[in-house]
């Protein structure tokens, strides 16, 4: 080959330089955007994971346990709470404990001191006394054992308000309340251990205890 030949060949690779350099670029740049492209796809799909898992914890768990969606909660778990019973006014709770402590503090037997709040409430409901608690206790010659500087014993203090609270119970209808005395009983005198009941006054027919009592003793 001639150094004619030689130098033309030179020229013609020279002249395209260029474009062979252009080509080389842009397979590089292809090439980057591949890989730039992979790279945004893994990012994406760990992200993905990542929020499946931290939502997964966040999944709703039936209230009631496995199966709540077909059997809902019947009447008997939903039932609201009872209402609170009915209290009596401290008034009348202290009025009648006072009575009962100077009546019947000798007495052990819960029975037998329910029976003076009985027979206190009897005349508050018969024709003939007041018709409030202390209308009846306070009433001259009635209840001799009622001061008002009596102390209010807890123990007869609960036993007032048990008794008074099965006495509403009654007037609302409820039947076998734990009343220990009859209606009828509205008197009662005492021998200095005991107290006797009796439906007249003066009367010598006792009352026979014969009702069966909510009280253990």
């Amino acid at each position: 080959m001639s150094q004619y030949q030689r130098r033309r060949r030179r020229r013609r690779w020279w002249r395209y330089y260029p474009y062979n350099f252009i080509i080389a670029i842009a397979t590089l740049l292809v090439i980057l955007a591949l890989v730039i492209t992979a790279c945004v796809s893994r990012c994406n799909s760990a992200d993905a994971v990542d929020h499946t898992e931290e939502t997964a914890d966040l999944t709703v768990q039936p209230i009631y346990g496995t199966g709540w969606e077909t059997n809902p909660p019947t009447a008997e778990t939903t039932s609201e709470p009872s209402a609170e019973p009915w209290m009596p006014s401290e008034s009348d709770v202290e009025y009648i404990a006072k009575t009962v402590y100077g009546e019947a503090l000798i007495v052990k037997s819960d029975t037998r001191r329910a029976a003076v709040v009985w027979c206190i409430l009897n005349r508050v409901d018969a024709k003939g006394y007041a018709d409030t608690i202390e209308g009846v206790v306070t009433a001259p010659h009635q209840f001799s054992g009622y001061s008002p500087d009596h102390p209010v014993l807890p123990e007869l203090r609960d036993l007032v308000i048990d008794v008074m609270q099965r006495w509403n119970a009654e007037k609302n209808g409820e039947t076998d309340v734990g009343r220990v005395l009859p209606k009828e009983y509205t008197f009662f005198i005492g021998d200095g251990f005991e107290n006797h009941f009796t439906d007249e006054w003066k009367s010598t027919d006792y009352w026979d205890w014969s009702l069966p009592s909510p009280y253990e003793n």
